[in-house]
């Protein structure tokens, strides 16, 4: 189900959990029923995703150790509107090609780094009417789609780099925002 939203809205957005949070390493639940809540929580967490501003938003970057996921599909819109889509159980069922591009997320704010990720990705999922699909995504939109699976896993993009850029780029967020 994809619904229109200007950018310029004034959302009132669900708080987005940052590292070291210890759910964010956590594997998150699948979701049995789609309820209201679940309505609710796509429609919130789609306004989260525009005021951050975002590309793509996993329930337990808000909290929700729920395996959905919200993305801007990137695939149209005029200036100033994005695409939102809701994936529920999103799985990836096939990929092709590697693509090395700089990436970030809202849960590790202001750290970025280049990773492979696929150039393109068939996924299977859930909608929100409850219809079980399957897409293809290419280019920024699978990277997005294999980033939020990702956090779907408890796995963050640092997770995928080599354990001295890991260990650097955790230093650097520490020392950045004044932890231990």
């Amino acid at each position: 189900m994809k619904t229109t939203a200007k950018i310029d809205e004034k959302p009132d957005p669900l708080k987005i959990i940052t590292f070291p949070d210890p759910l964010l390493t956590s594997k998150s639940e699948r979701v049995e029923n789609i309820t209201q809540e679940i309505h609710d929580m796509s429609e919130k967490m789609i306004k989260a995703m525009i005021a951050a501003p975002g590309q793509g938003l996993a329930a337990v970057q808000v909290g929700a150790p729920k395996r959905i996921i919200v993305m801007d599909d990137k695939s149209g819109g005029e200036d100033g509107e994005i695409e939102p889509m809701t994936m529920i159980n999103p799985e990836i069922i096939d990929s092709e090609g590697v693509e090395i591009n700089e990436e970030g997320c809202l849960s590790i704010p202001t750290i970025y780094a280049d990773l492979a990720r696929p150039s393109s990705v068939r996924v299977s999922f859930t909608s929100l009417d409850g219809h079980h699909e399957q897409i293809e995504l290419k280019g920024a939109s699978a990277r997005c789609l294999a980033h939020e699976v990702d956090h779907l896993d408890g796995i963050l993009f640092w997770d995928r780099l080599s354990k001295g850029r890991r260990l650097w780029l955790k230093m650097k967020f520490f020392k950045r925002f004044g932890l231990k």
